[in-house]
């Protein structure tokens, strides 16, 4: 089992990596991140982890 540290940690650096790429390329679910990732099959997977609420 993971301890509840090491996951709070990745966590931090997915977050980062995240706002990083959003602040580059815009929300995954914008229209052209939907044509980039277009031939990738796990485009829509990727698209359910973005929280679109607070936006």
């Amino acid at each position: 089992m993971t301890p509840d540290h090491e996951i709070t940690a990745k966590q931090a650096e997915l977050d980062k990596l995240y706002d990083s790429f959003s602040a580059k390329y815009g929300l995954i679910n914008s229209k052209g991140n939907r044509l980039a990732f277009s031939d990738d099959s796990s485009y829509y997977l990727l698209c359910s982890l973005e929280v679109l609420d607070d936006i």
